[in-house]
């Protein structure tokens, strides 16, 4: 009773300050534990859009490396073709309008030759109509590399790349139609993954002075590609409007000034 009337007499003569303290208690400090937790969530935002943003421009910086060099680029665009024609119910005709595509946006620079499941030269879909034993011979050539490489799955990254020494006697006869400068070992570099995949150069320069090719169980094909494209700026101008319609940096920036609270805007 004496601890109880003591408590509230001291109410009494100390309204205000008990009053205070009371606020202290349940209101400023649990707010304080708040910010202070809001606090954390913010400075972890922000880490997180900082590393996000380094990503990106670290991305498109290797895509404006990669698509610099046009060997790179046209590996980009050829593979491109072969994964749709992959998931295609019927490659020939998507073929037919992606090759279409390709030669309208970059004249004289792709020349194409196109193979069936068998084996057998589709001329429909083939610049080169000539040479009918030589195209054979290559398509058969390029088969045996492509089962020497492995199983190609676009999604794999490791390709398990074996020796091609074996070919050579029959690359001497294919020599004269896809390039003096063929060598056996180059034919893994459209196989490789990454920035590591690119055409080979069996030419000097000239409308064919590189090969890509892909053969798949459904179907096969072969690109020249001239050194005038490789020599061009369409890689750059390729990734220019990629660049404009994606994140850009005061795009991202942006995004974060809003994630932010005002009191700490200034801290990004």
């Amino acid at each position: 009773m004496r601890a109880k009337s003591s408590s509230q007499s001291y109410y009494q003569r100390f309204p205000a300050l008990s009053l205070l303290g009371m606020i202290l208690c349940f209101v400023l400090f649990p707010v304080g534990l708040a910010n202070l937790g809001l606090e954390q969530v913010l400075k972890l935002k922000e880490a997180n859009i900082k590393e996000n943003l380094l990503a990106k421009i670290a991305n498109s910086q290797s895509l404006v490396e990669q698509f610099n060099d046009n060997e790179h680029f046209a590996h980009f665009l050829l593979l491109n073709i072969n994964q749709k024609l992959l998931k295609a119910k019927d490659p020939q005709k998507a073929f037919k309008t992606l090759k279409s595509r390709i030669q309208k946006k970059y004249p004289n620079s792709f020349t194409f030759i196109f193979w069936d499941k068998n084996g057998n030269q589709i001329k429909a879909l083939s610049d080169e109509k000539s040479y009918g034993y030589i195209i054979k011979k290559t398509y058969q050539v390029l088969k045996k590399v492509s089962e020497s490489l492995g199983n190609w799955d676009e999604e794999y990254e490791n390709l398990n790349l074996t020796s091609l020494s074996e070919i050579d006697k029959e690359l001497k006869l294919l020599r004269n139609f896809l390039g003096k400068l063929l060598v056996s070992y180059q034919l893994r570099f459209p196989w490789l993954s990454g920035r590591l995949g690119k055409p080979l150069q069996t030419s000097p320069p000239g409308p064919r002075s590189r090969i890509w090719y892909r053969i798949n169980p459904k179907f096969g094909f072969l690109c020249f590609i001239s050194d005038e494209f490789v020599k061009s700026k369409a890689g750059a101008a390729y990734h220019a409007p990629q660049k404009s319609r994606g994140t850009t940096r005061s795009t991202v920036r942006r995004m974060a000034f809003h994630m932010i609270s005002p009191d700490r805007r200034h801290h990004f």
